[in-house]
């Protein structure tokens, strides 16, 4: 088991381009699918709440859900090891990554080759994004007043200089007082 999550999220790590958002399908296909360690209702709970707290959300979920994965079976305290070793995992590969590339990203010929593989993962990365919100927005089983609120915060968040923050804290006060 240990073994298995450390692999699980070092993998996640060196496939995670395009930041925490365009990993929530990478991290809900490894998590849900592929490996059980939580439900889907669990991993979007673990997404929402890596999404309030400080810091990356790659290295939140991580954190979460190594917790989350080790507690159930072998307790609290153990719990709190499973939550490094998975944040060790979904580090390292970038760690090592950037190290590489920093160390030959002052030659011209690898400067044009970063500057085109960057140049086309973005199709990519927009798609991850959007399966992200299409994956977790199914998962809201919501009534008409969730559709309401759902396109009353996008329309704000494209036409308004609103920050994003106070659309979050207002739908949870809104969820408090309606839902």
């Amino acid at each position: 088991m240990w073994i298995n999550l450390w692999l699980q999220f070092f993998l996640i790590g060196l496939v995670a381009f395009g930041g925490g958002t365009a990993m929530i399908p990478v991290l809900e296909r490894v998590i849900v699918i592929d490996q059980g360690f939580l439900t889907l209702q669990q991993f979007v709970d673990v997404i929402g709440l890596s999404q309030m707290t400080p810091g990356p959300i790659a290295i939140n979920a991580a954190t979460f859900i190594g917790f989350q994965t080790i507690a159930l079976t072998e307790g609290i305290w153990v719990g709190i090891l499973g939550a490094l070793l998975a944040s060790f995992g979904v580090i390292l590969a970038p760690i090592a990554l950037m190290s590489v590339v920093l160390t030959f990203e002052h030659k011209p010929a690898v400067k044009a080759w970063i500057r085109r593989i960057l140049y086309g993962m973005k199709p990519a990365l927009v798609g991850l994004i959007l399966a992200s919100a299409l994956s977790i927005g199914q998962s809201i089983n919501g009534t008409w007043v969730h559709f309401l609120l759902l396109i009353g915060l996008i329309v704000g968040l494209l036409y308004t200089k609103v920050h994003p923050i106070l659309f979050i804290v207002s739908a949870g006060v809104f969820g408090i007082i309606v839902l």
